[in-house]
């Protein structure tokens, strides 16, 4: 995961901010100031949500549980940097015709996701 400059990262935020307002039914009671300052105190929650941004996802709190927001890709459909994918590397490279480009739990350890993304 590379680490963006931080006009890059100005503008992943006001992109995130600007969905959580469009989608205020996925996490109603909460306000972007409360979210976004729990988020400052974790750089690698960014990190992994810049990275599921970086492959035209569209991350977005979803709701809050035990006192811990919770973030997921709210895309239609899969995104485009993450088509032609299975679910881990046995599948990736057992396949023998048309192989998977990726695998689902490789690209979330390279996002820095260990499980729900929780802050």
């Amino acid at each position: 995961m590379t680490t963006p400059n931080s006009t890059e990262h100005d503008a992943w935020r006001q992109g995130l901010a600007a969905r959580f307002q469009r989608n205020m039914h996925r996490h109603p009671g909460l306000a972007w100031e409360a979210v976004w300052g729990r988020l400052e105190g974790h750089p690698e929650a960014q990190a992994s949500l810049q990275a599921m941004d970086a492959t035209s996802g569209e991350p977005d709190v979803i709701g809050e549980e035990a006192g811990r927001l919770i973030f997921c890709d709210c895309s239609p459909q899969s995104p485009d940097g993450r088509l032609s994918t299975c679910y881990d590397a046995d599948a990736r490279t057992t396949r023998k015709e048309h192989p998977p480009h990726h695998s689902a739990l490789e690209m979330a350890a390279a996002m820095g996701f260990r499980g729900l993304l929780r802050v």
